[in-house]
């Protein structure tokens, strides 16, 4: 006789095996997690949903081997593991795992989805489609198989809820229709629109209504302002410039301001410095590809804070330099940012000199008058016709203003018993 114990070979095994099984429970549950995490990796295949596939035998051993309940806790900690971990469908008819993980795995077809949340199927593809819902796709010959996250679908769907039409956001804005749609389709805006185009409505998140708003607005009462709907509108062209125009407010390169009488604006309400706003077209224009020709008059007149008639009146004289320019079929008169700020710089409007002299227009016009300032064009101006008096901004004329501004009301009496 051999004296040759049966089945020597298994002992071998046996001591790895108890090793290993060890190690685990010495550092329950992390070891255990990472074990499973190391078996999925190993055994599932490219785009493999089946759980006895992503496991291997050890799935089967938990259930059968591990039956007696002093071990439920392997158990139920594989079972916590796939509610995080499997990211893929589970079985309603699974006679392994429990009733409850099968009902609260998050990981469910895309179909059940839709139809647990009241949405179409459409809606939740297109959510997937624009990375709004994690998702996985299987292909099983000629059918695309899709599993979603059904927390993520139930947040996004929240939000869907209290989301607003497009006329909504458009009111709540303060724009047009025409320049949401454009901030939609920069991605300035999220919407939960079933398709991005035809004739599905189209629902625009409120949050990010509300992210769209500068964060640091300050409240000014100064004159020479333009809103953001009114830049919008005649500055901008029709099919873009908004969104530059907001990512410059974002970035710093243009401020936003208020008016002190409004406790809560609307983004088309916010306003900008005209003087600020030309400078920066005509920078944005000059890095662009084509060559920015100015500002219409009508514009430079909203810039300088006159009617339109005074502005043409300028160009005419040749107070306010423009150039020709051909636009479509026409040629116009279009005045650059520069000119603007030339005119400001050697010319001063009759309703400023009002200002600095506490009188009326028609006063101030009859004092400068009297102590020989004389303007340069003006509604009695034979060979200078213009519906605003305009003088020159004199070093004599601009030290006098200050003077005068400076002493107030007796400054007058002064000034004229010195040139008697």
């Amino acid at each position: 006789m051999q004296l040759k114990v049966p089945e020597i070979s298994s002992v071998g095994v046996s001591r790895t095996l108890a090793d290993a099984a060890a190690r685990i429970l010495m550092d329950w549950p992390i070891a255990f997690r990472q074990l499973l995490g190391d078996l999925k990796h190993a055994h599932s295949s490219s785009g493999e949903w089946k759980v006895t596939s992503a496991f291997g035998p050890i799935y089967r051993d938990i259930h059968h081997s591990l039956s007696a309940p002093c071990f439920s806790f392997v158990r139920d900690e594989f079972e916590s593991y796939l509610l995080e971990e499997w990211s893929a469908p589970l079985s309603n008819r699974n006679r392994y795992l429990s009733h409850q993980t099968v009902e609260n795995h998050l990981w469910v077809p895309l179909q059940t989805a839709a139809k647990a949340m009241g949405l179409s199927r459409a809606a939740v593809v297109t959510l997937c489609q624009r990375g709004l819902i994690d998702h996985r796709e299987e292909k099983r010959g000629l059918r695309l198989l899709r599993v979603v996250h059904l927390g993520q679908l139930q947040e996004v769907s929240y939000h869907r809820h209290a989301a607003v039409t497009l006329n909504g956001a458009s009111k709540i804005l303060g724009l047009s229709m025409t320049r949401v749609r454009q901030l939609l389709s920069a991605g300035l805006l999220e919407f939960f629109g079933e398709h991005q185009v035809g004739r599905s409505p189209w629902f625009v998140s409120r949050d990010s209504l509300d992210e769209l708003m500068p964060g640091d607005v300050d409240q000014v009462t100064e004159s020479g302002l333009l809103t953001i709907n009114f830049t919008a509108k005649h500055y901008l062209p029709a099919g873009g410039g908004l969104v530059e125009l907001l990512q410059a407010i974002k970035s710093g390169a243009l401020q936003a301001y208020r008016s002190d009488e409004d406790e809560s604006v609307a983004l088309g309400q916010l306003l900008v410095r005209s003087t600020d706003l030309a400078l920066w077209m005509q920078e944005r224009f000059r890095e662009s590809d084509f060559e920015f020709s100015g500002l219409s008059v009508s514009q430079a007149a909203a810039i300088l804070g006159v009617k339109e008639e005074v502005a043409y009146a300028c160009v005419r004289l040749g107070l306010l330099k423009s150039n020709p320019a051909k636009i479509g079929r026409c040629t116009q008169h279009r005045v650059t940012p520069k000119a603007i700020e030339t005119f400001r710089q050697r010319y001063i409007l009759g309703p400023e000199i009002a200002a600095y002299l506490g009188m009326s227009p028609r006063d101030s016009l009859r004092h400068l008058w009297d102590i020989r300032f004389r303007p340069i064009a003006g509604p009695t101006m034979v060979n200078a016709s213009c519906r605003q008096y305009v003088w020159s901004r004199s070093k004599k004329l601009a030290d006098y203003l200050v003077w005068r501004t400076a002493h107030g009301s007796d400054a007058h009496d002064a000034h004229a018993s010195v040139q008697a």
